[in-house]
């Protein structure tokens, strides 16, 4: 009973399949098909108005969208600066010795310098960051030059 139903089933299918096959073929679609794939269809050729033919591409219109500078850049301006704002701090309160900052300092010119560095390696940065981060820098590095001459003694 079973492989009745299927073999039932299977001859559906198949002469579905041939009926949309003579169905296609009966009306010239594939003919249609064929011919324009090979190109030579019966019809003339298709003729270009003037207006199709001047059809150009589109120059698109400037957006002046700011696009924000690399995160690691405002990001070690911003340490570098809370940095001289703890070293300023520490260097007003009477009871930090001149000691105690030194191993800031150390900090703060290691960080102007991977900051400088940072500078130079984005060239495509906005320039009021660069110049904010390179005047940050040069502070850092004068703070640390006036503690080694010894202005704070």
């Amino acid at each position: 009973m079973i492989y009745q139903v299927n073999s039932t089933l299977a001859g559906l299918a198949a002469e579905g399949t041939k009926n949309d096959v003579t169905r296609n073929t009966t009306n010239g679609a594939f003919q249609q098909i064929l011919g324009n794939a090979l190109g030579t269809t019966g019809a003339p050729p298709m003729q270009t108005t003037p207006s199709a033919a001047s059809l150009e591409e589109v120059p698109s219109t400037r957006c002046d969208v700011r696009i924000d500078p690399p995160p690691s850049l405002q990001n070690m301006t911003d340490e570098l600066l809370d940095m001289l704002d703890i070293y300023s701090s520490r260097l007003e309160d009477p009871d930090a010795s001149l000691k105690s900052l030194e191993p800031i300092l150390h900090e703060i010119k290691a960080s102007a310098g991977k900051l400088l560095e940072q500078t130079e390696k984005t060239p495509d940065t906005d320039a009021e960051l660069k110049e904010i981060a390179t005047q940050s820098a040069m502070m850092a590095n004068n703070e640390f030059l006036k503690f080694q001459r010894g202005d704070y003694l």
